[in-house]
């Protein structure tokens, strides 16, 4: 009988395969697919990112924690959308023009997945200026420009959320 925590154990570890053969099983124990996600996916992120937080697991194991979850997420997605489950938030996210990788925006998107956010991604040489549309029609948004980009030009600082005035579109 498989379990939440060897699914958070398999994820954690990088282990798609195990994580795969354990997410099939607990669908075929009748766990419905949203306890999939949130009592094991979730978890098993979470506790990798303490380890990044901590230093003790670097970019690598992130992305490795991050494949796994994200190859169980193709088998669940589809149960869940048949559910009626929709994700409750959505985000828009991407990497500006100028980056020179879209390493943590794939990260933050899989971990933001988790967390049911739905989010639009664009492209890895998008302008600033062309995030802001999406992001201003939906409810309760802010736009973030990531740390190594230009400061924000409504703001002039980095990092920090902000309203995209129309006078810059």
């Amino acid at each position: 009988m498989s379990t939440f925590v060897e699914l958070s154990r398999a994820v954690e570890g990088g282990k798609r395969n195990d994580a795969k053969q354990l997410t099939q099983a607990l669908l075929e124990q009748d766990v419905k697919p949203l306890e999939g996600v949130e009592q094991g996916l979730v978890p098993g992120m979470s506790v990798i990112g303490e380890k990044f937080k901590n230093n003790e697991v670097f970019v690598p194991e992130m992305l490795i924690a991050a494949r796994a979850m994200k190859e169980c997420m193709a088998i669940l997605e589809p149960l869940l959308a048949d559910a009626g489950i929709k994700p409750k938030f959505t985000a828009v996210i991407g990497t500006v023009q100028g980056d020179l990788h879209d390493i943590g925006k794939n990260l933050v998107a899989m971990m933001l997945k988790g967390a049911n956010f739905v989010s639009s991604i664009s492209e890895p040489t998008c302008r600033p200026k062309s995030l802001w549309p999406p992001c201003r029609n939906t409810r309760h948004s802010s736009f973030v420009y990531p740390p190594c980009s230009p400061p924000c030009p409504p703001c002039g600082r980095r990092c920090r959320p902000c309203a995209m005035p129309d006078s810059l579109l």
